[in-house]
């Protein structure tokens, strides 16, 4: 039984009745449990924040209303008007019988645009102290920590992905497409496990592209006529499709591969249910739910009586809600719920880049507006994940499953065992380097504009300094456009055959060597984050944690960001401000070259550009993380 901050689950019964037993318990408290925790930032970071805010937008608001009443009370519209017409007579001697009107009236306005000028100026240090504050609270904690913390309080922690199998097994490349995984978050669920997993998957196909020239020619009059010849070429093309699924390990039925397709018409279910062909007893749920399946005996074990109720009373409840997804399959070692919907800020969890955006361009915004941005980034990801689970577990022995292992014995248990067991990562997977390279823009390409988004893959990896630190050799790929012409033969029955320009874009691929030293050596506590130099992150997202002004000047001139879980007076944050410090110091002549993070798992180095540190100062590097 987990019971925390209002939201109780039972884990015994949530195959019962999932609909009630799990959804209703968990999604209703999302917006609620999102504000709770932006709450407890503010309380931890600055208690004032929500007033400081208020008070500069009123005096802003106030700002505002008091430049359009003067402009009002002045008539500054009307003396500008008037000035216009005098300016015309002025080109008739008549003008200047107004030339006294036309020099106070100029006078008026010339005040007014001071006076404004002077309230702009206010209004512009009202708005970047606002601007501040909000940056305080928002800049230390991304989206990914939101989720995390929200399901946690749901009784599903985030725990660490220590075998990499699980989700290589289940989704893998093919041979029309290469998948790149931008991230991986695993949840410990009753006596089991879940994935969030985002890729992008690469594959080729075909854009149309047309063209036309105009062509004479003599026709049976004997006359010269023109006439437009149209072609068309198509161009093999690379596609970067971005993709959200959610995995459910499982050795349950691994004979049994299935996959959900379109409901048949009422006409064919007649028919089928008329000559006794339905696979299954329930027709109500074929009404719903339909399949290509390889094993009909399987088939008839997973959807068993009980299940397919569970499955339409989920068909039923999500779509009053229009929240059904009947996207899924079941694999050999998974069951995996296909997202409907992208939602691309989770992928890039980084808050800063999204939602200060969000608060640098909107003035007359406060944590309201903010918090409300948040739960619509959130809320959609979420659903989705709660509802892939709660299909998942229409099946008792999948919700009921005790997983160990991909490949072993099928284990179930209808009691949750409370054993919460979070083994630690595998770090030495390439897997675990490229996820984290997709969330903290840590490396980018130079060479040529990218035309579509970096994909990033390990071509090899070292061992050095006494086999602690580990050098990661990354190949980032995109690719540039350039416009290209293509002459395609065409057939006209007047003109003949003839060459018709088409005008096309051709995507060339280009690579660049990026490189990746971690050390496990120096780390910090869990869900504590700190990086230096990343480039797109100026002063405004660092900010003063203390009155230690010594410190605080180090993490500006070092660009250094961390975020909520290195408290104000954390000794970890000054131990490691120094530790980042002397790194920088060290190797200060390449400081523009590369990023350094250090969380729980240990010290990073992102080197961005590869060939302009050479391979002595590397090793040097290295060798300093060990």
């Amino acid at each position: 039984m987990i019971k925390e901050n209002n939201i109780t689950q039972n884990w015994d019964n949530v195959y019962i009745d999932p609909v009630n037993n799990f959804y209703q318990k968990t999604v209703p408290k999302i917006d609620e449990k999102i504000i709770e925790f932006i709450k407890e930032r503010i309380q931890q970071i600055n208690p004032e924040a929500e007033t400081q805010v208020e008070i500069s937008l009123r005096k802003m608001l106030a700002i505002k209303d008091e430049v359009v009443k003067r402009k009002k009370m002045l008539n500054i519209n009307l003396r500008k008007f008037f000035n216009g017409i005098i300016k015309i007579l002025f080109f008739f001697i008549i003008g200047l019988l107004f030339l006294g009107i036309y020099k106070k009236n100029n006078k008026v306005i010339n005040e007014y645009k001071n006076f404004c000028n002077e309230k702009e100026q206010e209004y512009q240090k009202l708005f970047n102290k606002k601007k501040n504050i909000l940056h305080s609270i928002y800049s230390c904690f991304t989206m990914n920590d939101i989720k995390n913390e929200v399901l946690k309080k749901m009784g599903l922690n985030n725990v660490e992905v220590n075998n990499f199998n699980d989700v290589l097994v289940n989704i893998n490349s093919d041979e029309k497409s290469t998948i790149f995984f931008t991230n991986i978050e695993k949840y410990d669920v009753r006596n089991s496990y879940f994935y969030d997993i985002a890729y992008l998957k690469m594959f080729y196909a075909p854009i149309t592209y047309y063209g036309s020239k105009t062509f004479s020619y003599r026709g049976n009059d004997d006359k010269w006529h023109t006439k437009v010849v149209h072609a068309n070429y198509d161009h093999m093309t690379p596609f970067l499709k971005e993709y959200q699924k959610y995995l459910y390990p499982t050795n349950y039925l691994p004979r049994l591969v299935f996959r959900s397709i379109a409901p048949v018409s009422e006409k064919e279910l007649k028919e089928q249910i008329k000559h006794n062909t339905l696979p299954l007893e329930n027709k109500e749920f074929f009404e719903k739910y339909n399949f290509m399946y390889n094993d009909n005996v399987s088939f008839v074990n997973f959807f068993q009586l009980i299940t397919q109720e569970k499955f339409i009373d989920w068909h039923k409840f999500s779509s009053s809600i229009n929240k059904f997804n009947g996207t899924f399959e079941k694999l050999p070692y998974g069951f995996i719920v296909h997202k409907n919907k992208k939602d691309s800020s989770i992928d890039n969890p980084m808050i800063d880049w999204i939602l200060l955006d969000y608060i640098n361009k909107n003035e007359l915004i406060n944590f309201k507006d903010v918090n409300k941005k948040i739960k619509e980034s959130i809320n959609d990801h979420m659903e989705h994940l709660l509802g892939a689970l709660t299909l998942t577990f229409c099946n008792k022995y999948l919700a009921s499953e005790v997983y160990s292992e991909l490949g072993s014995q099928f284990k179930f248990e209808y009691k949750d065992d409370q054993i919460y067991q979070n083994i630690p990562a595998d770090t030495e997977h390439g897997l675990f380097i490229l996820t984290k390279l997709y969330k903290y823009n840590y490396l980018n390409l130079y060479k040529n504009r990218a035309s579509k988004k970096t994909v990033f893959s390990i071509e090899n990896s070292i061992k050095i300094a006494n086999k602690k630190t580990k050098v990661f050799n990354v190949k980032a790929t995109s690719f540039y456009t350039v416009k290209k012409i293509k002459y395609i033969s065409v057939y006209d029955f007047n003109v003949g055959r003839v060459s018709v320009p088409v005008e096309y874009d051709d995507y060339i691929p280009f690579t660049e060597t990026k490189q990746v030293i971690f050390s496990p050596t120096f780390k910090l506590q869990n869900g504590q984050l700190l990086n230096s130099n990343v480039k797109k992150q100026d002063s405004e997202f660092s900010k003063p944690v203390n009155e230690d002004d010594n410190l605080q000047m180090l993490i500006n001139a070092n660009r250094i960001f961390f975020n909520y879980l290195i408290k104000d007076k954390n000794q970890n944050l000054d131990s490691t401000v120094d530790y980042v410090k002397d790194f920088n110091d060290r190797f200060k002549k390449y400081k523009n070259y590369y990023s350094v993070e250090i969380d729980k798992y240990g010290t990073y180095v992102f080197i961005d550009h590869a060939d302009k540190i050479p391979n002595e100062i590397k090793k040097q590097m290295a060798i300093y993380l060990k």
